[in-house]
C-alpha cells in the first residue's frame, strides 16, 4: 500500500493505490485533512476549506484566498515576499508602482 508524510505531524499516511490528484484524505495520526498533489511520489498537503464567497488573489499555482473586503481592499496591491536563509519577509506594494529590485534579481510581476 502507498505511503507518504503527513505534512502535520510527520507521520506515515498509507493511501489506496487507486488515489488521485486532488483525492482527500485523513491523517491517522492527526487527523489532518489532506489532499493529493503529487502521484511519483505520493505527495500531499494540508487541505483547508475555504468560504463559499472568499476571492482567490493568488497565481494558478499558488492560492491565496481573501474574505471579500479585504479583496476589495487589496485590489491594487502586490505581495512581495523575500527568503532571507530560513525566514520569509512579506511586504504589501502598490500594484502602480513598478516592483522594487531584488537581490536575486526577479522583483514581483505586476
Amino acid at each position: 500500500m502507498p505511503t507518504s508524510i503527513c505534512p502535520e505531524c510527520d507521520e506515515e499516511v498509507y493511501v489506496d493505490a487507486e488515489i488521485e490528484q486532488g483525492d482527500r484524505v485523513s491523517c491517522d495520526e492527526c487527523g489532518a485533512q489532506l489532499v493529493i498533489v503529487g502521484l511519483d511520489p505520493i505527495e500531499m498537503d494540508l487541505y483547508e476549506e475555504t468560504e463559499p464567497d472568499d476571492k482567490d488573489a493568488g497565481a494558478p499555482d499558488a492560492h491565496v484566498y481573501l474574505e471579500p473586503t479585504a479583496a476589495e481592499a487589496l485590489d491594487d496591491k502586490v505581495l512581495d515576499a523575500e527568503v532571507d536563509g530560513n525566514n520569509i519577509g512579506f511586504a504589501l506594494l502598490d500594484a502602480s508602482e513598478p516592483p522594487p529590485p531584488s537581490e536575486n534579481g526577479t522583483g514581483p510581476t505586476v
